[in-house]
């Protein structure tokens, strides 16, 4: 009975070992997405304002030449 409390004990130990591993790895890959989401937010933020800027030009030269 000691034998199996004590492979039971083991095999415990060794399951919070593993998901304690999980939980550091996942830990990780969360910080690594939400990085990569600000640089993503940061990269279309200029990419948009690039954008908005060329169609107000766009406009501008529409309107200068009575076309809208």
């Amino acid at each position: 009975m000691l034998e199996k409390q004590d492979k039971t004990i083991d095999i415990l130990s060794s399951v919070k070992e593993d998901t304690s591993q999980m939980l550091e790895k996942q830990d990780k890959s969360i910080g690594e997405i939400r990085d990569l989401r600000k640089d993503l937010r940061e990269y279309m933020d200029k990419r948009l304002s690039k954008i908005e800027r060329e169609l107000n030009g766009i406009k501008t030269a529409l309107k200068e030449r009575g076309i809208i």
